[in-house]
């Protein structure tokens, strides 16, 4: 029986997962450590998940529950390494910028194409106050 485009798609992205999930956090770290625009607390979250995210068919990195992150519930990821207050005001702010989406059928992938967006951006520029400089009178010259 002839094999079915689909599957054999399928079978070979589960071949390669593993190396593509590799080059994909290696870009997203990159990102990361870069980045101005995510706080420390921001950047520990996404670090953690980046190391136990599954990594899903449609090529999203996928956590079951974010609850795990802050210790709440039993899982094979262990709690990130900050108190669950900080935990849960990172992932808020996570999920406001887009970066972290619930999927209809339970979970939470981390959205790689928002992510890089976020990651890109530059921080915003001091004020700069400027001052005009007092011109000195010029010296005149002497006959």
């Amino acid at each position: 029986m002839a094999e079915d485009a689909g599957e054999r798609a399928k079978r070979e992205f589960v071949a390669r997962a593993p190396e593509l999930r590799t080059a994909l956090v290696a870009e997203l770290r990159g990102l990361l450590d870069r980045s101005p625009m995510f706080n420390a607390d921001e950047i520990a979250v996404l670090h953690h998940l980046l190391t136990y995210a599954g990594f899903a068919l449609s090529g999203y990195l996928f956590i079951p529950s974010l609850s795990v992150l802050w210790g709440e519930e039993a899982s094979y990821v262990p709690a990130a390494p900050l108190s669950a207050a900080h935990a849960r005001a990172a992932v808020a702010t996570l999920r406001r910028r887009g970066i972290l989406s619930d999927v209809a059928t339970g979970g939470v992938v981390v959205d790689h194409e928002a992510l890089c967006a976020a990651a890109s951006l530059t921080a915003p520029a001091p004020a700069v106050t400027s001052r005009k400089r007092k011109s000195r009178p010029r010296a005149r010259a002497r006959d």
